[in-house]
């Protein structure tokens, strides 16, 4: 990514400025972990000559008023203006000091006014400047995804700053942007799980607190710690569900699952997700144990499919858990041919309509009685079941 970026840093140099590429994308350069979004700073230009410069290079879309941050279509970089001349000031007003390092794309320096980099090595955050970490309340958050993704630890001066925070006016969105990246990117989640108690964080995520009050603390934090393990044989779209399931999985009621995924702005898809994973949390375990009839593993599966989940994630978050029998809950549906969509209405109202019922209660009422009885017999003959349904009582 950064041969994409030199000639836009050049053309910056040329015009009087200078790009450092900062954040993020050199934290994780140093530390040899993956990453891709550049975070680049601009010193010596206003906003509207560094637009003038990366309008040179595609069609440029702005946003912020302050502190405008500008982009290129095609690119996935940042680029903001600094009012800062140096930046060795600039790096101060960041959250940490490994947060607070630069790389010159043109020249490969390094600049670590800080001493992130030594920080790095021995596996330690620390605050850039104690006397303003607290102008952002999330940084509290940030501070334990971090150190949960790349197995750091804040010092004892950190661990009082982030005490202090007052979290309580934070947006949902910016929570869940900071719980999303413990619970998919993590290495050690159950940790960050841990530092939340901690750091004090917890005030504003009540239901996680109740965990600890109900027992459910030490449970959950192993359950999280692993599904960091698990995470990579699921589809990248069904993660999101698997991580916040394990997580709300001993909740005390479906409604407090809700109240917590609503106070983070999560979408209705992931909310609908979630409650359908946590609803039938205990069935792997409940139907090998019982030894359930086919028409249970069917039932299930129906109720995934219309959440848009499947047995084998339900499965998945199970395993999280320690179920003994999530491997004989997933043959069970492969032995009864039960596709991970669950099963498809064999009778549609159009057969019923073809024998002269009208639309209504009633062609309703039969439908449900012929999806029961496919349910319970795994019949695929429809003819069959409208015998057997329209031969049988209402239920």
């Amino acid at each position: 990514m950064l041969d994409a970026l030199r000639p836009i840093a050049e053309a910056v140099r040329a015009h009087g400025g200078r790009a450092l590429v900062v954040g993020g994308y050199v934290r994780n350069q140093l530390l040899g972990a993956p990453h891709k979004d550049l975070d680049v700073e601009v010193y010596g230009l206003s906003a509207a000559e560094l637009g003038g410069v990366l309008r040179e290079f595609g069609p440029v879309h702005a946003f912020g008023r302050s502190f405008p941050v500008m982009r290129v279509a095609g690119l996935e970089a940042d680029f903001a203006p600094t009012p800062d001349r140096e930046f060795a000031t600039a790096a101060r007003r960041r959250d940490l000091t490994i947060n607070a390092i630069g790389l010159d794309p043109l020249t490969g320096e390094i600049l670590d006014p800080l001493g992130g980099r030594v920080d790095l090595a021995a596996r330690v955050l620390r605050a850039a400047d104690p006397r303003t970490f607290g102008s952002d309340p999330v940084r509290g958050l940030r501070v334990v995804q971090l150190a949960a993704r790349f197995a750091l630890e804040p010092d004892a001066e950190l661990r009082a700053l982030c005490a202090r925070l007052d979290l309580s006016g934070l947006p949902g969105e910016r929570v869940k942007i900071e719980l999303d990246k413990l619970l998919l990117a993590a290495s050690q989640p159950g940790r960050g799980l841990e530092l939340l108690r901690e750091l004090d964080q917890l005030r504003v995520l009540p239901e996680l607190g109740a965990l600890a009050q109900r027992g459910a603390w030490e449970r959950a934090r192993r359950a999280l710690e692993a599904s960091a393990s698990l995470r990579d044989g699921i589809e990248t779209g069904a993660r999101p569900a698997f991580a916040y399931a394990v997580l709300c999985r001993d909740f005390d009621s479906l409604d407090s699952v809700r109240r917590f995924l609503e106070r983070l702005r999560a979408s209705n898809a992931l909310v609908t997700q979630v409650l359908a994973l946590v609803a039938d949390a205990g069935a792997p375990d409940q139907l090998v144990s019982e030894d359930a009839p086919a028409r249970s593993y069917r039932e299930l599966a129906r109720r995934l499919a219309d959440a848009d989940v499947t047995p084998a994630l339900l499965a998945t978050v199970a395993r999280a858990h320690g179920s003994p029998h999530a491997d004989r809950f997933l043959a069970a549906f492969s032995a009864l041919g039960i596709p991970d969509a669950g099963p498809r209405d064999v009778v549609l109202g159009r057969h019923l309509l073809a024998r002269g019922f009208a639309p209504g209660p009633e062609l309703a009422r039969i439908l449900a009685r012929c999806r029961a009885i496919q349910d319970e017999t795994g019949w695929s003959d429809p003819e069959a079941i409208l015998r057997r349904a329209l031969d049988s009582p209402p239920e």
